[in-house]
Parts: C-alpha cells; sequence; structure tokens
C-alpha cells in the first residue's frame, strides 16, 4: 500500500481584491476607496498558503481549474512561492479565473463580496483524481460555490474506492446564503464526511505539529 503522506486541498481558487471604503453606499450614492489589495482566496488557497507560512513539511498539493489570464498566471505564481505543488490545477479558456470584490468598511469592518465564479463552475469530479495523488488528507470546498459537485451523482467523487485510505474535510462556505441551499442543505452532505471550516482546521494545527500531522 502506498504511503500516504500531505494534503491536497481542492475546490475554488480565487484571487480577491480587497478594497478599503469609508462607508457602505446607498445605491446610486458614492463610496471612497482609500486602500486596496490583492490576495489568494478560496478553501484550496487558503488552507495550503496557511500551512505553508506555517513551515510544514509535508507535501501541499492544489487541485481545481484556473483561467488563462493574468489572474491565473498570478495564482500559479503565489503557489510556487510558496511551495505548492500545481500539477493537478488545469487551465482553460472557457472562462476567466474566479475573483471576488471584497469592500471592506473601514469604520465597522464589515465585509461585503461580489463573486465572480468564472472557471470554478467548471470543476467536476473528472477535475480531481484522487488515484493519482498519495496524500493523507483530501480537503474540498468551498462545496456550496461548486454546483457542478453539490448534486448526487457527482458528489461521489469523495467516495471514489481510489481514495479510502485518504481522510477527507469538507468545507461548506457557511457564509453562502443561496435560498435554495439553505433551506435544503447539500447532497453532498448524506456522505461521511469531516466537516470542519478551513479557519478551524488552520487554527487548530499547531506550528509544532506540521513536520508529522495528526489528521485522525
Amino acid at each position: 500500500m502506498t504511503q500516504r503522506s500531505g494534503i491536497l486541498a481542492a475546490g475554488n481558487w480565487i484571487v480577491d481584491h480587497v478594497k478599503l471604503i469609508d462607508t457602505w453606499p446607498s445605491e446610486e450614492t458614492l463610496a471612497i476607496i482609500s486602500r486596496e489589495t490583492q490576495g489568494m482566496g478560496g478553501a484550496p488557497p487558503n488552507v495550503l498558503a496557511g500551512l505553508a507560512r506555517l513551515g510544514a513539511k509535508f507535501p501541499l498539493n492544489g487541485a481545481g481549474i484556473v483561467g488563462y489570464d493574468a489572474a491565473g498566471d498570478w495564482i500559479l505564481e503565489q503557489c510556487a512561492k510558496l511551495g505548492i505543488d500545481t500539477r493537478l490545477i488545469t487551465r482553460t479558456n472557457e472562462g476567466p479565473t474566479s475573483y471576488t470584490e471584497v469592500m471592506n468598511v473601514e469604520r465597522t469592518g464589515r465585509r461585503t463580496f461580489f463573486h465572480q465564479p468564472g472557471v470554478n463552475a467548471l470543476l467536476g469530479p473528472e477535475s480531481i483524481d484522487l488515484a493519482s495523488c498519495s496524500a493523507r488528507l483530501f480537503h474540498l470546498g468551498y462545496l456550496l460555490l461548486l454546483d457542478r459537485l453539490d448534486r448526487p451523482e457527482k458528489a461521489k467523487v469523495l467516495q471514489r474506492p481510489s481514495s479510502s485510505t485518504t481522510r477527507r474535510v469538507l468545507d461548506l462556505s457557511l457564509r453562502w446564503t443561496r435560498s435554495a441551499k439553505k433551506a435544503t442543505g447539500t447532497h453532498a452532505l448524506s456522505y461521511r464526511l469531516y466537516h470542519m471550516s478551513t479557519w478551524y482546521f488552520l487554527m487548530n494545527l499547531k506550528p509544532a505539529t506540521c513536520s508529522r500531522p495528526k489528521f485522525g
């Protein structure tokens, strides 16, 4: 049996355009942008970049889809700087790399998100080849933003026999409030998977354990 090590994080690869504004405007009024920053967003980069910065000594693998555009180039460049393996991140001309405009009100700290799914909407079971990766843990998120995977027949990617020795973590993105899914839940929850948020996962992984993580 293959000795498993490290983590494979798959799902949404997003460029966050964060803007600090003086106030949240009502319609047809104006707000002033005082500062702008850019960062990687989405479950896989949040987890993998966090682990890389903690000094993880185990393999960090990413899977997903980005576009053939400047944003896609930038994501792959950031991954290379952090030592994240991107061989399972594919590229396509069928749409733009996903991005989110994050409006952060300076006075209150409250954030509002305008999200463009981009090519993340194309992510399906065929996009995630668990058999080709020897990771000990498979992290998928944000499921409620991955329409092609949040279906009964598609969510079975999480139960493939080839991945039976890999522990799985499912990140739902609890801030997602699309009314239909909020009311009915998500199809993939019918499977026995781990369910923890990205930040809970990171905050409970102490730097001292990075050389030999205990995910079970």
